[in-house]
């Protein structure tokens, strides 16, 4: 791992970074909300009749990680039902299915996991693009759900699915949309948004889980692709990489599935399998890691949210009962840490924590990095809640293992 301070030796000169925001506001079109950063500012209601939020409607789904999205009135879930995979598009008001595209899957998870689709869609101008768990890309129509293309990545890019099969959400990014396939023909596939046509490829390394962010520099747009074996920072319009820096586990047996967290020009990544986390920021022709930490904040899966220069997330491994965190994002410094508070999803709204456990409570809390304080917490969906809510017009969307829940929070 790398030491404090050491300096790391890219092949890019003096990056400035701003995050690039989404034209959507109020809205949840794509994976970590509209800016892709797991924050909005919603106003949120702390206290509840009856000691509980009220949940609206709730209809029954499929398998799968893949989480919601909202634009406009309608939410979109992407589910397994059979031997299909199924996007379905509700109305928010009442629950009631609006349209549905299915097409024929017979992804096997090897480990006896759910087998649903694990990468949540994104809706980009009429259009919704999704990716299921044996890597079948398709676009259709955000109005009525008809088909406008598919490709299958497996087939076509030579990629392969992985442990746990494909999963990182498709990003838009200067007229095209980027899907994460990993392999050796292409780490990247920029797809014509209209056609599926192939735009460019980039890379050769395997995928991660965690899904790609967009970074703007003088007006033009940037990946920040965290694949299996690191970072790697692609030019938006031509696919060129443009500098790699190597970071994950030693151990084989390991993935890189939190996606990286933006300050600036810097960028915070975090692994877990001993692998820990590290702030980057670049200094002329090198990045310099201003601090690397093996102790601080090791994410499993679940992405931190930055707030005010502090860093909330999950620290361990799933498997083993995870602690919530806050961690200063200058040191690397833990401020605070709720042993076994366990796994679960977090988003912020203005200076709320949204907090909802696998277990299905939820719990709404002040980001303090003096600590955890509680402001309500209910029980609101069943178990087994793995994928990342969505939270739109002052509605919880939130996916349990059998159900999709509408949970108002206004």
């Amino acid at each position: 791992m790398i030491q404090k301070a050491t300096k790391i030796a890219v092949c890019a000169a003096g990056l400035t970074w701003v995050v690039a925001r989404s034209a959507w506001a109020g809205d949840w079109p794509q994976f970590f909300g509209p800016h892709r950063d797991g924050s909005t500012e919603e106003s949120l209601a702390v206290e509840w009749p009856g000691g509980s939020p009220k949940t609206r409607w709730h209809e029954a789904v499929g398998q799968g990680f893949s989480g919601p999205v909202v634009r406009g009135g309608k939410v979109i879930l992407f589910t397994r039902e059979g031997d299909q995979e199924v996007l379905k598009c509700r109305d928010t008001t009442t629950g009631k299915t609006v349209w549905q595209q299915a097409l024929p899957t017979s992804y096997t998870d090897d480990f006896g996991f759910d087998e649903g689709p694990r990468a949540t869609p994104l809706i980009v101008g009429d259009c919704v693009y999704a990716m299921g768990a044996a890597g079948h890309i398709r676009c259709v129509s955000f109005a009525d759900g008809k088909l406008q293309w598919q490709k299958d990545a497996a087939k076509e890019f030579s990629a392969g699915k992985g442990y746990f099969g494909f999963a990182c959400s498709p990003v838009s990014v200067t007229n095209a949309v980027v899907f994460q396939v990993g392999g050796e023909a292409a780490t990247l596939v920029a797809l014509e948004p209209a056609t599926g046509k192939l735009l460019w490829k980039s890379g050769s390394h395997e995928a991660g889980y965690a899904s790609p962010r967009v970074v703007v520099k003088e007006g033009r747009e940037r990946l920040l692709s965290f694949d299996r074996e690191g970072l790697s920072v692609i030019e938006g319009r031509t696919g060129v990489e443009l500098f790699q820096f190597h970071w994950r586990a030693r151990m084989a047996a390991s993935v890189n599935a939190a996606s990286p967290v933006l300050d600036g020009e810097r960028v915070f990544l975090t692994a877990s399998y001993g692998t820990g986390a590290v702030l980057l920021k670049p200094v002329k022709d090198t990045y310099e890691a201003v601090w690397s930490d093996q102790e601080g904040l090791s994410a499993h899966f679940t992405t931190p949210v930055l707030y005010q220069g502090h860093l909330y997330g999950y620290h361990g491994r799933q498997e083993q009962g995870q602690e919530l965190r806050c961690i200063d994002l200058e040191t690397g410094k833990v401020r605070w840490s709720e042993p076994q508070f366990g796994t679960g999803s977090v988003i912020r709204s203005g200076s709320l924590l949204v907090l909802v456990k696998e277990s299905g409570e939820l719990v709404l809390a002040k980001a303090d990095p003096a600590g955890l304080r509680p402001l309500a917490q209910s029980q609101i969906v069943g178990s087994g809640v793995r994928a990342l809510p969505a939270l739109s017009d002052g509605c919880l969307y939130v996916r349990d293992k059998r159900q999709l829940h509408c949970i108002e929070l206004k």
